[in-house]
C-alpha cells in the first residue's frame, strides 16, 4: 500500500509497545515481500488482509 499524500510505502509498526503497537505508517521507500497485500472490501465495509496470489 502506498501513501498518496508523501509517495511512501505503508509499514506496520511491530516492534513498537502501547498505542503505538502495529501503527500504520507510510514512511518506508521500497516494500519487501513480506509487505505487500491485498485489501478486500467486504458487506460491513471493513477491509481484510490477504496475502497476494
Amino acid at each position: 500500500m502506498k501513501s498518496q499524500a508523501n509517495d511512501l510505502y505503508v509499514a506496520v509498526e511491530k516492534n513498537y509497545t502501547g498505542a503505538s503497537q502495529n501503527l500504520l505508517r507510510a514512511r518506508s521507500t521500497s516494500a519487501g515481500g513480506w509487505e505487500r497485500f491485498v485489501l478486500y472490501h467486504n458487506e460491513l465495509w471493513t477491509a481484510s488482509p490477504s496475502s497476494p496470489s
